[in-house]
């Protein structure tokens, strides 16, 4: 049994991986976890270690389908192996298979209130903006919030210098645009900047505030 655990709620897909690792160890399975290069390697997928491949062993790997190679079908067409494989912000759409080989996919979407918040970011609009952040600060993890809003501030500042941003539809790029008419490219940039900031100091344990009374601060500036 392959399962690829994925999806844009990378802070979801991560602890429910994690939790798979728990629920395992107490069943008394014996928890391998490898890189997606010992994965893959024909040490590993030989015919004499397929015996290793019992029914209380259970692998772990991260980003094994960004490997692309074609060892790749021989793992997800062995049902010998229970293995579950963790990839980074890869949402379901991005993994394509043949239909041939059998993987269950456990996608984390984002809530429709997040995009709600993301559309909301624009200037003269902070009242809104800070309203639907604490709507869905309760329920979603906070530091996921804040990286989809600085994976969006990049989306507008790339289609604010006249290029396209990858893999959006039509009408995605549409409302990016509308929402990038309402910035200056110079407020734009100075507040992706101070999101990139406060990234850096809130994962070196440096900043003295939350996240959202980061943004809270931000949006006096920038909102």
């Amino acid at each position: 049994m392959i399962t690829i655990v994925c999806g844009e709620d990378s802070v979801s897909s991560r602890n429910y991986f994690s939790l798979l690792k728990k629920e395992y160890r107490q069943k008394e399975y014996e928890i391998k976890t490898l890189s997606a290069d010992q994965i893959i390697s024909p040490k590993l997928l030989n015919e004499e270690n397929l015996s290793l491949f019992t029914n209380k062993v259970v692998y772990f790997t991260e980003n094994l389908y960004l490997k692309k190679t074609k060892t790749i079908n021989d793992i997800f067409n062995n049902k010998k192996i229970t293995l579950f494989d963790w990839e980074n912000g890869l949402s379901g759409r991005d993994i394509r298979l043949s239909k041939s080989i059998q993987v269950k996919i456990k996608e984390f979407k984002p809530s429709e209130n997040i995009f709600k918040l993301l559309d909301s970011c624009f200037p003269d609009n902070r009242k809104n903006f800070l309203r639907i952040l604490q709507l869905i600060s309760d329920s979603t993890d906070n530091f996921f919030v804040f990286l989809m809003l600085i994976k969006h501030i990049r989306k507008l500042i790339i289609i604010k210098t006249g290029k396209k941003p990858s893999k959006l539809a039509d009408w995605q790029i549409y409302k990016l645009k509308t929402q990038a008419a309402s910035w200056k490219t110079e407020n734009l940039i100075n507040f992706y900047e101070a999101l990139q900031r406060i990234d850096a100091m809130t994962k070196t344990s440096r900043n003295p505030y939350s996240l959202l009374k980061s943004l809270d601060i931000l949006s006096v500036y920038f909102l």
